[in-house]
């Protein structure tokens, strides 16, 4: 038949499509179709026209019956991984988000609700012990703060407001709060917190000399190491690792506090007990530049 003379009208693809209806394929006949279909470009304006064509279309139950169970090869899984690899180059992908038609759109609550019955009871992702490239690790912060604004944290924060967790919910995290990794876990976090946040007066009157020191007398210091203490830990003011000394910092009013002594002392027994020595200097010997002349023949510097 040659070719560009007879056009397919509607009439001629509905009376072709009534009769092909019902009509079943061979296996040698589908192979065939998928062969002669394979590496074919298709358009954009196809795809359009297939997705417009697929929307609002229910699978029947011969269908739904056909697809149940059935898994993709590791053919068909490698084929997908390359497909996504390639449109993430093109641009077309921004981290696990399309940036066509997925991008800025939100499911009905109702379509939430489906996926999630679908994937109940399905086992769920090993993700666990996975470690993320440095590459990856970039790039999902950056998508994190390019998410995370300021004005989506505060609407998140005002959401949050006045709402009340289920006892349940609340006996749960208490459970797991409680176990005694994730204590070990949270202590270890919360003892590389800088607390306080800025470095007192005194401190930095200390930091500066020692600074001095470092450029005549190759003296290197650390400011807020933390040492375990007991069953937490505890931040020194400066630590001189050359020396093996801890220098604290005391001022007057929250060192003269009921249980301060006492605590400084058990701080200072356990340091001592690690092979670290220690010196406390308190506020008045600092603001005075009394200091000097007890660090000095420590540090082996001549007065």
């Amino acid at each position: 038949m040659p070719a560009g003379m007879y056009v397919r009208t509607e009439e001629w693809k509905k009376r072709n499509s009534e009769m092909l209806k019902g009509r079943k394929l061979t296996d040698e006949t589908k192979r065939k179709i998928s062969d002669s279909l394979k590496g074919r470009i298709v358009s954009e304006e196809t795809r359009r026209k297939i997705s417009e064509r697929k929307k609002g279309v229910k699978f029947s139950e011969i269908h739904k019956e056909h697809l149940r169970g059935k898994t993709r090869t590791s053919e068909q899984r490698a084929n997908i991984s390359k497909g996504v690899k390639r449109a993430y180059d093109e641009g077309k992908l921004e981290g696990c988000y399309a940036a066509g038609w997925y991008k800025g759109k939100h499911l009905p609550e109702e379509h939430r609700r489906n996926i999630g019955l679908a994937h109940k009871g399905k086992p769920k992702l090993k993700l666990r012990g996975r470690k993320h490239t440095e590459k990856s690790k970039k790039l999902i912060s950056e998508k994190w703060h390019d998410y995370h604004t300021a004005d989506s944290i505060e609407s998140t924060r005002q959401k949050l407001i006045g709402r009340v967790m289920p006892e349940d919910q609340k006996q749960k995290l208490k459970t797991i709060f409680n176990l005694p990794e994730v204590r070990e876990k949270r202590v270890l976090a919360r003892s590389k917190w800088k607390m306080p946040f800025k470095d007192t007066k005194i401190e930095v009157l200390v930091q500066n000399y020692l600074k001095y020191l470092g450029m005549v007398e190759n003296v290197d210091f650390e400011t807020h190491i933390p040492f375990r203490i007991g069953s937490s830990y505890h931040q020194v003011d400066i630590y001189l690792p050359k020396n093996d000394y801890v220098i604290e910092c005391d001022g007057i009013y929250w060192h003269s506090l009921p249980g301060a002594k006492e605590r400084d002392f058990l701080i200072d027994k356990e340091l001592f007990s690690q092979g670290v020595n220690v010196i406390r200097l308190n506020e008045n010997e600092i603001n005075t530049s009394s200091f000097i002349k007890i660090l000095n023949p420590i540090l082996g510097v001549d007065s």
